[in-house]
Formats: structure tokens, C-alpha cells, sequence
């Protein structure tokens, strides 16, 4: 009978224990997911950066509008002519005179800008 008793008052010790806590705390708001975009050209563009901004809106909603997830984005950075090539002019080469007449090795070696001949040195300093 004793027995009986003493685990009928264990199990309502150990019901009862945990209402005896304090109520949990809410978890804090998550913050907001936020992306920055860089577009080439504009968001009307009928090509990438129109589908990317599309995108970018669809992920919005799915997430639950502005306050979970942002984005700003900055349009028109690269504006390049339609059908235009553009083209760089680069260091010019420089031959040096004797190990530039080295067949093979001479042309691969000893006739490059002076940015190739730059790097050549930095490769004993690294």
C-alpha cells in the first residue's frame, strides 16, 4: 500500500513539476534576407536583368513579402551600344634583344609586355 502511494506521488510530482516553470520567452523576429543586385541594363530589358528582377520579385513573395526578404537593385551600370565590339588596346610587346632570337623560347619568353616581365620577377619573391 505504502508503495502504492509513493509512485502514485511520484507521478504527479513529475506531471505537475513542469508547470511549475516559467512560460518560455517568444524566440526574437528573424531579420529580414537582404540581396543587392547589380544589372547591366534595365529591368525592362526583355533579356537578363528583366528575368532576374522577375526573379528576385517571385522569391519575395514566396518568402512573405518585404519583411523577410529585401532586395535593391541598381540598373543600367554596363550601357554598351547594340552591335558595337569594343576592344582595349593592350601593352604593347617588348622583344628583348638577344634571348628574344632564342628559337621557340625566345617568342614564349622574351617578347611580352612589360607587365609579363614584371610578374616574371615576382615569382623568385613569392
Amino acid at each position: 500500500m505504502k508503495t502504492r502511494r509513493l509512485l502514485i506521488s511520484l507521478l504527479l510530482i513529475a506531471l505537475l513539476l513542469p508547470a511549475c516553470q516559467p512560460a518560455a520567452t517568444p524566440a526574437p523576429a528573424a531579420k529580414a534576407f537582404r540581396v543587392a543586385v547589380i544589372m547591366p541594363s534595365a529591368t525592362t530589358d526583355m533579356a537578363f536583368s528583366q528575368s532576374m528582377f522577375s526573379a528576385l520579385k517571385t522569391i519575395q513573395t514566396q518568402m512573405g513579402g518585404e519583411g523577410n526578404f529585401q532586395f535593391k537593385f541598381s540598373e543600367n551600370m554596363f550601357k554598351v551600344m547594340v552591335g558595337t565590339v569594343k576592344t582595349v588596346d593592350g601593352f604593347p610587346p617588348v622583344r628583348l634583344p638577344l634571348l628574344g632570337d632564342i628559337p621557340v623560347l625566345g617568342e614564349v619568353f622574351f617578347h611580352q609586355s612589360l607587365l609579363v616581365y614584371g610578374a616574371f620577377l615576382c615569382v623568385p619573391l613569392a
